[in-house]
């Protein structure tokens, strides 16, 4: 294809499209998506974003965008009115809850966000623990429904790391441990706790 510059300078562009052998499940690979204009729209199976398209598990590919699982360094991102389940060991960059969204992690589920970024649960968007582990290295913004029904939460690596739900959210802890490197705030949340330990 050509590029052309503000002065009319034109350039001509070439990229080559390595198609590699579908015999290696476990290697990420580039999918190609045709659309309604008729043009060819490629997606990368690098690391980057990575959207749930689908209600479904975490490790099922037809959940996401590029039909893929969540590498450790993608951001991952729920979309709204989708529900994904983790019940496997998974880890990510970092996880992005849009309205509506609904993420569960429940009995042998592991995720690990790697990321030092606060975590922030939308409003209407929820995260369940439910026998499963999940472990961020920042802060959780809890403006939805944050809640442990079982299994272990560890939130923050530094003293200033806290759990905070925030104006209209929800707090609800049945059982579990809930590990905070700094504070559980309530700032005109509701707040449940009938069981567990922080």
């Amino acid at each position: 294809y050509s590029i052309a510059d503000i002065a009319g300078n034109i350039s001509k562009v070439e990229q080559l499209i390595l198609v590699e052998d579908e015999k290696d499940p476990v290697s990420p690979k580039a999918t190609a998506e045709k659309t309604n204009s008729g043009e060819l729209k490629l997606k990368s199976a690098k690391a980057g974003t990575i959207t749930a398209i689908a209600n479904g598990n975490w490790n099922d590919p037809n959940t996401w965008d590029l039909g893929r699982v969540p590498l450790s360094d993608d951001d991952v991102v729920i979309a709204t009115g989708f529900t994904v389940t983790n019940n496997t060991t998974a880890s990510c960059k970092s996880i992005s809850f849009q309205d509506g969204s609904f993420l569960e992690i429940s009995t042998n589920g592991n995720l690990t966000c790697t990321q030092n970024l606060n975590l922030t649960i939308n409003p209407n968007a929820k995260l369940t623990i439910n026998g499963g582990y999940f472990k961020t290295g920042a802060s959780i913004q809890n403006d939805g429904l944050f809640h442990l029904i079982s299994g272990t939460v560890d939130i923050g690596t530094v003293a200033g790391n806290e759990l905070q739900t925030r104006s209209g959210a929800t707090f609800r802890m049945e059982g579990g441990t809930l590990n905070i490197s700094g504070r559980l705030v309530n700032s005109s949340g509701e707040a449940y706790i009938s069981g567990g330990s922080i």
